[in-house]
């Protein structure tokens, strides 16, 4: 109406294009805040802005399929490893790659508790022939460089190439760590992954 003060006239509104902007920037936003929370000691070894650069780099992966936030981030050690900017830190790749693994323990549905009574009343024949069912939440992993010390203490020394076997496992509600195995250690679950007997 003629009689309507300026201050209460209509406002036409942002266009359809600034809409979806802004769209764009809350999806941008919180996938990258998922990230951050996935790879904690790799941004922090990265640095802040290396970081945003990698992010930039990789920003068309944000259309991934997947939903949960929780779980979204695993394409991030692939994108490092072809980075132009990582310059000779190669060892980053393999502490992302722990960090993901580590993230997926956490989130990994629980599992039935094992029955020992059952297993140490079966006879000894028996007990040999009992296929272990691995755990969601674990995972083993050759890597180059030990970087699980620098989960526990990011200013530690860089590493020195090194190949090691990580097995990444529940400690416990929504916890999770990782234990070098030596070669024999390795042999026993690696047998275990691939279902094969105790016995064997």
């Amino acid at each position: 109406r003629g009689d309507t003060p300026d201050w209460l006239a209509e406002s036409p509104g942002p266009g359809s294009d600034e809409r979806l902007q802004v769209y764009r920037e809350l999806v941008w936003t919180a996938h990258a805040e998922a990230l951050r929370k996935a790879y904690p000691v790799t941004r922090k070894l990265l640095g802040g802005d290396a970081w945003g650069s990698l992010l930039e780099t990789g920003c068309s992966l944000l259309l991934t399929g997947e939903r949960d936030l929780n779980r979204y981030g695993d394409f991030l050690p692939g994108l490092l490893a072809g980075w132009h900017g990582l310059e000779g830190r190669a060892w980053l790749v393999a502490l992302a790659e722990l960090e993901w693994r580590l993230q997926r323990a956490r989130l990994a549905a629980n599992d039935p508790a094992f029955d020992w009574e059952g297993f140490l009343a079966l006879p000894e024949a028996e007990r040999g022939r009992v296929r272990l069912v691995p755990s969601a939440a674990l995972s083993v992993f050759a890597a180059d460089y030990p970087v699980h010390g620098l989960l526990e203490d990011p200013e530690a020394p860089v590493p020195a190439s090194r190949r090691c076997v990580l097995c990444v496992h529940r400690e416990g509600r929504f916890r999770a760590g990782v234990t070098e195995l030596d070669e024999a250690g390795w042999r026993i679950l690696e047998r275990a992954l691939e279902g094969q007997p105790v016995d064997t």
